[in-house]
């Protein structure tokens, strides 16, 4: 087992994965920041980065804003602009309207001024992630599939209620590996469902060709369509077991 999943494990047993144990982490950064102590800045931000990692609970839009907030504060103790810009751009994307605390920033701060260059020049750009093969997901907190490109993001995956993923991608990372719905794999077999239905149609029609080829006493016909009514009822039901087959394997 490798340390990073028994660190994971610790911290879910010790209840520190929900979201009251994230917002106390960004408290005690925020209080770091305005003490200037770079140290224990950078130990709440890998306490709070391991929070984040097995977090249980549905993180709500202002939880994820508070995140990006802290690594804005961390991009500017770093000396990183593009950084602070970025992350306040994607807390200002998940709540509009946010305004800065003149504790962490008062007027005339640099940090305020990367906050307003923020504010001036949204991030733009979005992708659409594939649907997992179970569940949904999220994107800072708002279910759907839409992520932004220009800046970071939140993302958490769910299956059966529960939280099952929570990562927080950076711009430019990969983007979060998960099972997909394998959307080519479940068109296929829906065709193949369509194309066994029709099969199955003309074998009805066969079928009453048989019937009528009985009344008639027409031996050839009768075993002319009593053949081709058999194989088109084979070929359909092994049509449909093969559209099964897709439609599972694609989900």
């Amino acid at each position: 087992m490798s340390a990073l999943v028994v660190v994971l494990l610790t911290r879910i047993a010790e209840g520190g994965c929900d979201s009251a144990s994230l917002a106390q982490e960004v408290e005690r950064a925020e209080d770091a920041f305005t003490s200037m102590d770079q140290e224990a800045f950078d130990a709440v931000v890998m306490d709070g980065g391991e929070t984040l990692s097995c977090m249980t609970d549905q993180l709500v839009p202002t939880a994820c804003a508070d995140w990006h907030r802290v690594l804005a504060l961390g991009a500017f103790l770093r000396s990183d602009s593009a950084d602070v810009v970025q992350s306040f751009q994607a807390m200002l994307s998940t709540t509009p309207g946010y305004e800065l605390s003149p504790a962490i920033a008062p007027p005339g701060h640099e940090l305020r001024r990367l906050f307003e260059e923020a504010k001036l020049v949204p991030a733009h750009g979005t992708v659409e992630l594939d649907a997992p093969a179970k569940g949904w997901i999220a994107i800072d907190g708002h279910r759907g599939n839409t992520a932004p490109t220009g800046c970071p993001f939140v993302f958490q995956r769910f299956r059966n209620g529960s939280v099952v993923q929570t990562e927080y991608h950076e711009v430019g990372a990969p983007l979060p590996i998960y099972p997909r719905l394998n959307k080519a794999l479940i068109g296929t077999g829906i065709a193949l469902g369509v194309v066994s239905g029709a099969l199955y149609g003309i074998s009805a029609a066969t079928r009453h060709s048989y019937d009528e080829a009985v009344v008639a006493e027409d031996e050839d016909r009768i075993r002319a369509m009593h053949t081709a009514t058999n194989g088109l009822v084979i070929a359909s039901m092994g049509t449909l077991a093969v559209g099964v087959t897709f439609v599972a394997v694609g989900f």
